[in-house]
């Protein structure tokens, strides 16, 4: 496997609900992925709220929920790449499905694919 999809809504079976809050799980995902693995957020991944954060691998997506928290940090990263190559063959606009809101990049190296009224909606991180 080199590549782990993690989608689904925060609380669900699907995007792992309370195993985020396993220490353990959450090492082992962030070494397999300094490793050179890939992983793919959609929807609320990792999502468990816990210690300040939501995401609990946002510093491995490069996005996490603003929550009232950081209101005073600047993340304000919110335009969008012209070209990428996740995007290289789109030929119509994203249909990103039920928005997710709140949603920010954690620095200017997130690599912002697409917004919806000041929510990322498709990021990269390198």
């Amino acid at each position: 496997i080199d590549v782990v999809i993690n989608a689904g809504q925060a609380g669900t079976a699907m995007s792992g609900g309370s195993n985020w809050n396993d220490p353990e799980v959450v090492s082992i995902i962030r070494q397999w992925v300094h490793e050179g693995h890939g992983f793919v957020g959609v929807g609320e991944p990792s999502a468990y709220d816990k210690s300040g954060k939501f995401f609990q691998l946002a510093d491995i997506l490069g996005v996490e929920r603003e929550r009232g928290l950081t209101l005073s940090s600047n993340k304000y990263f919110y335009t969008a790449m012209d070209k990428h190559f996740i995007t290289e063959d789109k030929t119509r606009p994203f249909e990103s499905g039920e928005p997710v809101t709140n949603i920010y990049a954690t620095h200017k190296e997130t690599e912002v694919i697409d917004i919806q009224d000041q929510n990322v909606t498709i990021a990269a991180n390198p």
